[in-house]
């Protein structure tokens, strides 16, 4: 069974990818999500042991294109995410989906997967 979970963000919105201030961001998520497995014993009405397989972490970041920042996902591979205080390192861009709609300006979905997640020390 896959467990996830909504990390409650600040209202500072500000994202930066390797450093570079992300523009036009509208609003961002983040998730953790990880793996549980009971074991079971024959017999037992409660499981004998639950694994937990992993954390993987997440952001998900809805902005505004075109996005005067520089700053593309396309082949861009372990690279960090920082949001307000928290540093996600080890990521990679896991889905990129435009949204256009008559009359609206277009937008960028793009989904991080990240290996490890830390708080930052206020600068």
């Amino acid at each position: 069974m896959t467990i996830v979970k909504a990390i409650p963000s600040s209202e500072d919105k500000t994202v930066l990818v390797n450093g570079v201030k992300l523009a036009a961001v509208v609003s961002v998520k983040e998730f953790e999500k990880s793996s549980v497995y009971k074991i079971e014993c024959f017999g037992d009405d409660e499981p004998a042991a639950v694994l937990t397989n992993g954390t993987e972490y997440g952001v998900e970041l809805r902005r505004e294109t075109p996005a005067t920042d520089g700053v593309s996902f396309d082949g861009l591979a372990d690279f960090t995410v920082k949001v307000g205080n928290v540093v996600y390192g080890g990521c990679r861009c896991a889905k990129r989906e435009r949204i256009i709609k008559p009359g609206e300006p277009e937008t960028e979905l793009v989904t991080i997967n990240a290996a490890s997640r830390q708080e930052a020390e206020d600068e």
